[in-house]
């Protein structure tokens, strides 16, 4: 896999497992989860389908990312992007809070990426 390739697969697989699921936090929050008719019928709000699909899709590219890398490289580095994606997002979605601890475990996640991808 050519380094333009891999980078873009990964790129792809933070957005859109970063935003799917910041999309089905808000879909599901203040739904009561009791198995019953009603909470089916909560849970089929575009919002929730849309951010079900782009987690899956970011499922789809975690697949091939584990076909041609090997997993202690392409972990720590997805991981680590999920991180970054879902605290930017989470802030400025959600309204969730973004401090000094954040921006530091961010700066580490980054270093991480240059420290395991550089081998």
């Amino acid at each position: 896999m050519n380094m333009l390739n891999t980078i873009l697969l990964f790129l792809a697989y933070s957005l859109s497992s970063g935003f799917g699921l910041i999309l089905l936090k808000r879909a599901v929050t203040g739904i009561e989860f009791k198995f019953t008719s009603k909470l089916f019928t909560e849970l089929l709000s575009l919002e929730f389908i849309f951010g079900f699909l782009l987690y899956a899709f970011g499922f789809i590219c975690w697949m091939a990312i584990l076909a041609k890398l090997r997993l202690n490289v392409a972990f720590p580095i997805a991981m680590s992007l999920f991180f970054i994606v879902s605290s930017f997002g989470s802030y400025f979605i959600l309204n969730e809070p973004f401090n000094l601890r954040n921006i530091l475990g961010i700066i580490i996640c980054l270093i991480g990426i240059i420290l395991i991808s550089s081998n």
